[in-house]
This record gives C-alpha cells, structure tokens and sequence, in this order.
C-alpha cells in the first residue's frame, strides 16, 4: 500500500491529468516551455556554467563524477524535483548535467552528438538519468560501444522511456493517472525528426545490448507507470543478452516517482546513493 504522500500525489494526478489538454499537445507550447529552461534553472541551482559543444553545462559539487541527464518527454525544461534532486547529488559528488537540446525546435539527431562529445571529454563512470534522461543514458552508452569508446561503469535509470512510439500492445493508459499516450506519442515523433520512431538511436527498445555486459545496470520502475511494460522489456531483453542489470518496483508507483516528495522516493534516493558508492566498483 503505497504511503499517504504517494496517494495524495496519485489522486491529485487523478483529479486533473495534465498532459489531456489541447495546450500540452501544442507545438507553441513545448517551444515555449523550452524557453524557460535555462530563466528557471540558473536562479536555483550553483556551480559552474561552461559552454561544450554548443550546449550549456553544470558542473555542480565535487568528489565523484556523474553525469545526469534529466526527463521531461524530450521537450521540457527542469523541474524543481530535479534541481532539489541535483543539489542534493551536488552535496556528495560533482554532477555534470549537459542542458541537451529539445523537441519540437530539435530532434535526436541535433542532440545525441553533441551529448556524445561533452560525456567523451568527461567520462564519467557513472550515468544517471529518469525518463527521456534514462533513454539518453542507454542511447549513449551503445554510441560509445559502437565506437569503440570507454563505457561507464554503472547506468542508474529511474522509469527509461525506452520505446517512443507508444504502440506497444502492452501499454495501460487506462491505469496511469498521468502519462497520456498520444501526447507523449507526439513528443515521440518530434523528437525522432527525420529519423523512424523504432530507430535504436530514437527507442532503444529496438537496439543490442551484446557488449555491455560489464556494465552495472539498475532500473527502477512503477507499478502505474504507462511506460513500464515498454522498460520491463528493455530489461527482460538486456538480460537474456547477459547485461548484469538489476530492477527495482515500487509497487502502485507513477511514473517518475522517485522524484516525489515521498517515503518511497526517499528510499529510491537512499538506494540510487548505495548503488552510486558501492566500493567494488
């Protein structure tokens, strides 16, 4: 049974299902949302801002170096969960958190180049990253193996959107209070651009997994997430191809839920910090 907190954020979902309405299905609005990026982040959050590559960089806290790469369905900017979740990971590591170009105004094939140079330059061990973020991770990670390039020792991923063309017969709108299958469909098919939707670079879904089997993987889902079935796939797949990868279900969980302000977010916090310093890596 999921804590008071977490109901009390699944029956406000349920109330008023945010991503229904003609206004986030709206090209002008997603262009606009990624306008206010950069206005909100710089006033939150401190450390250091670069330039690499054409993208603006943090480069927050010190110690251990991790790369974070942030959801928001390839067209929003941060959300104040991820800057309270970024300046608690900036307390204990450095976290470097590339600021990547979005939909609809850019698609995959602007974004993941310039992601490759700037995570080339740092090399990060570890990539952490929640939902489109989570799909960035994995899409980096199999640039690198193609390439020959040094991977990361660790993939942390909470609810990876994994497949953007939300076909999958598995999918349950009816259950998640939040997600919207068309409109996540459509941010799906911005961000794909000139690309197929089923392109492993686009749905990783789609992709191989041989060669990264060193790699320590651990996947955090929800129960209620639309977008589990797809993630419980991506896992099953990576698996039977021998990636060491490990997964976590919150059980009656939304999407994203890790980021809440929850006792179960909590937890998934605490063991993401676990997994991040396990001293046998």
């Amino acid at each position: 049974m999921p804590s008071p907190e977490a109901q009390a954020v699944f029956d406000a979902f349920k109330s008023n299902r945010p991503f229904t309405t003609k206004t986030y299905n709206s090209k002008e609005h997603a262009l606009h949302m990624n306008g206010k990026e950069w206005e909100l982040s710089k006033t939150t959050l401190v450390g250091k801002q670069v330039e690499m590559h054409g993208l603006r960089v943090w480069i927050l806290g010190n110690g251990k170096q991790v790369m974070y790469l942030h959801g928001g369905g390839f067209t929003k900017y941060l959300e104040q969960a991820h800057l309270d979740w970024l300046h608690e990971l900036s307390q204990k590591c450095q976290v470097i958190v590339p600021l990547y170009r979005k939909a609809p105004g850019y698609s995959a094939e602007d974004s993941l180049e310039p992601l490759y140079k700037i995570y080339h330059e740092f090399q990060t061990q570890t990539l952490i990253g929640d939902s489109a973020g989570g799909n960035l991770c994995l899409v980096l990670t199999m640039m690198l193996r193609d390439r020959n390039s040094r991977l990361p020792k660790q993939l942390l991923l909470w609810s990876p959107w994994v497949e953007l063309s939300m076909t999958s017969p598995y999918l349950t709108p009816n259950v998640d209070p939040w997600l919207y299958d068309k409109y996540l469909a459509q941010c799906g098919g911005w961000w794909a651009g000139k690309m197929d939707v089923k392109d492993w670079r686009v749905s990783p879904l789609y992709g191989s997994f041989h060669g990264l089997e060193s790699i320590q993987m651990v996947v955090w889902l929800g129960e209620y997430d639309l977008l589990t079935a797809d993630a419980a796939l991506f896992c099953e797949k990576a698996k039977a191809q021998g990636c060491r990868l490990q997964t976590i279900l919150g059980p009656e969980m939304l999407h994203g839920w890790m980021l809440f302000d929850t006792p179960e977010a909590r937890k998934a916090k605490n063991e993401t910090l676990s997994f991040l310093f396990d001293a046998r890596l």
